[in-house]
């Protein structure tokens, strides 16, 4: 395989590495369920965000419109994979401050690289990084970092993906098309 062969590096990121990393999520929620409420119920949520942004990616991404695609941004979605992966370790191992942050990491990403393909999504955007970039800064000025907060968060994160991907990136793609 070649370096830029975007078809395998396509399959690889789509096909391989997002759902074994859905799966090893999903192994440790069921056979190693964390004492902690909080957490668990943060990592449910963190598993649904990832799967609402598989099937997403998955969706939007397949053939023919993988032409479309640039390899920097089937490298991004990699990155934002694995990262999700240690966002959910994070919380198995309390590690309360890279949780936040990684999470904070990721959403700035999603903006970056979506913001000019979607401005009808800009708001949206705009919402779940903020509240995002807020939860870490947050994380980090607190003496104590309080778990239902990180939970609030992720599920705020949740809502406004679930609005992002099922009204707002379709009414964008319709204008794209009808522009065509």
């Amino acid at each position: 395989m070649l370096l830029d062969d975007k078809n395998g590096w396509h399959d690889f990121i789509y096909n391989l590495i997002y759902p074994a990393i859905l799966g090893s999520m999903l192994y440790d929620l069921f056979s190693f369920p964390v004492n902690d409420k909080w957490i668990y119920a943060s990592q449910i949520v963190l598993v649904l965000i990832y799967s609402l942004d598989y099937l997403h990616l998955y969706h939007d991404l397949k053939p023919p419109l993988i032409q479309a695609v640039k390899m920097f941004d089937i490298i991004v979605d990699g990155v934002i994979a694995f990262a999700f992966r240690l966002v959910f370790a994070a919380l198995s191992h309390t590690w309360l401050h890279v949780a936040p942050t990684v999470l904070a990491v990721i959403l700035l990403l999603f903006l970056l690289y979506n913001l000019k393909r979607h401005p009808v999504a800009r708001a949206i955007l705009l919402l779940f990084t903020t509240i995002s970039v807020g939860n870490a800064v947050l994380c980090f000025t607190l003496g104590s970092y309080s778990l239902k907060v990180f939970f609030v968060t992720v599920l705020l994160i949740f809502f406004a993906y679930v609005l992002y991907v099922f009204y707002a990136f379709p009414r964008y793609e319709s204008r794209q098309r009808a522009a065509s």
